[in-house]
């Protein structure tokens, strides 16, 4: 499932997007490095957590702030029932990435979801512009 929202896209690809910016953009702080998270790898902590500490309960919001293209959302989203995934993303490019794999998720992913895994979902992305205006993060859905 979580290839046929990444599958059209190369391995780097969010790192290219990112850097391709914040180069244009004159963007230099550190702070918007892109970093990857590989869906083996998150599912690898998913099931740490489920050993150690006998998993988390169900619903619940996961967020990522600085989402890059989505990957930890999706993988959270695919990975647990949680009642709500948000990813926020500062970098217009990579949130445009985002909206495009939410468009896949939504049409090529979630109707083959269970109706359990898939009721209570609901999948947001922001584009958080103002880093003193926390308005976009409370009115998601």
């Amino acid at each position: 499932m979580y290839h046929k929202i990444y599958g059209a896209y190369a391995p780097d690809h969010g790192k290219v997007v990112s850097r391709s910016e914040r180069k244009r953009e004159g963007y230099i702080s550190s702070a918007l490095t892109y970093g990857e998270v590989l869906f083996e790898t998150f599912a690898e902590l998913f099931k740490v957590v489920e050993e150690r500490h006998g998993g988390m309960p169900e619903g619940g919001v996961f967020v990522d702030v600085g989402c890059g293209i989505g990957k930890p959302v999706f993988a959270a989203a695919l990975l647990h029932n949680f009642r709500k995934c948000v990813g926020i993303e500062i970098l217009e490019d990579l949130y445009k990435v985002c909206i495009e794999c939410m468009k896949t998720y939504t049409h090529e992913v979630k109707p083959h979801l269970g109706e359990e895994k898939s009721s209570g979902l609901q999948f947001s992305v922001s584009l958080f512009l103002d880093p003193f205006d926390m308005a976009p993060f409370w009115r998601l859905p």
